[in-house]
């Protein structure tokens, strides 16, 4: 299956729950993610590169949009796995949580589902 046909399946099947709009920032969330980068030797990104960043299904709320638990906090429901910045809900539906906009860039941390 491709991102495509990965996307159109996830919004027929959790509706609201998930987005699959780009990501947007504001100029001042921009410039304060880029003095981060500099503060920590990292390199800065441009609104560019967030907008040429791989389509995702996001997640709303912070929910599973499976089984609607809370992702994130000490009592959520997910847990990491072995990939770097991914893991699971005990429901068995797959997040990446990690995402990078380009190599050596901050990271940022949002849920985007990646299986269910």
């Amino acid at each position: 299956m491709n991102r495509e046909e990965f996307n159109k399946l996830a919004v027929e099947t959790y509706g609201d729950k998930v987005s699959v709009k780009p990501i947007s920032v504001s100029d001042e969330n921009l410039e304060k993610l880029n003095e981060y980068a500099r503060g920590k030797g990292l390199n800065t990104v441009t609104r560019e590169d967030i907008e040429n960043y791989p389509q995702q299904v996001w997640v709303m709320n912070g929910e599973c949009p499976k089984c609607g638990s809370t992702l994130s906090g000490l009592f959520g429901s997910f847990s990491w796995g072995m990939v770097h910045g991914e893991g699971q809900c005990t429901c068995g539906a797959a997040f990446r949580s990690v995402h990078f906009f380009k190599e050596g860039s901050p990271a940022i941390t949002t849920f985007a589902l990646i299986g269910f």
